[in-house]
């Protein structure tokens, strides 16, 4: 009975716990923070390429309350020149291609295609590209939604008169369209 009324039986218990529970927390700490280094397997590859491209897109797409999203301008203001090999870049789209370039590694590569729908069917124009991808390629995509010019949504940039993705709605409502930026990347 003395043992269990003993307070310094108690306080080596409670000191016992809490210095288990501090090199737990302390473990998991460690284990999180640290760089995990994994086998550059095809998966790992993927994934990381996935990486790349959600990021880039989701960079060029961010906006502020001093700007509307440069991905948003860059749909927007496409001229409607498809790319080609003897074409890589529609000019209008070239700084969207140079701030691709800057984010992305030396050694990826990419495509990046403009989806959007129309009358009931997909159009798919492409706007940069440099090369064939090859099977284990990646795609990601972002969507933009483009709004009427003459909107407030639309604020600080006009859709491009040579622009050939159409007004969906044909002015039923403030919606101009909807746009999937697609981008295909692949190693070097």
């Amino acid at each position: 009975m003395k043992l269990i009324h003993s307070t310094n039986a108690q306080m080596n218990t409670i000191e016992g716990l809490a210095a288990a529970l501090l090199m737990i927390f302390a473990i998991l700490f460690v284990s999180k923070s640290a760089a995990i280094t994994m086998p550059q397997s095809g998966e790992f590859l993927n994934s990381q390429l996935q990486l790349y491209g959600h990021d880039a897109l989701i960079m060029l797409d961010q906006e502020d309350y001093n700007s509307s999203s440069q991905l948003k301008k860059y749909v927007a203001g496409w001229d409607g020149i498809e790319a080609e090999p003897f074409n890589p870049v529609s000019p209008s789209l070239e700084g969207f291609d140079q701030s691709l370039r800057k984010i992305m590694p030396d050694n990826v590569l990419y495509n990046v295609d403009l989806v959007y729908a129309y009358d009931g069917c997909v159009i798919e124009k492409p706007v940069i590209y440099h090369g064939i991808p090859p099977d284990n390629s990646i795609r990601v995509f972002q969507l933009v939604t483009l709004y009427d010019e003459y909107s407030n949504i639309s604020s600080d940039f006009k859709i491009h008169e040579n622009n050939t993705i159409p007004d969906t709605d044909h002015s039923g409502s403030l919606l101009y369209n909807i746009v999937q930026v697609r981008c295909t990347l692949w190693y070097a």
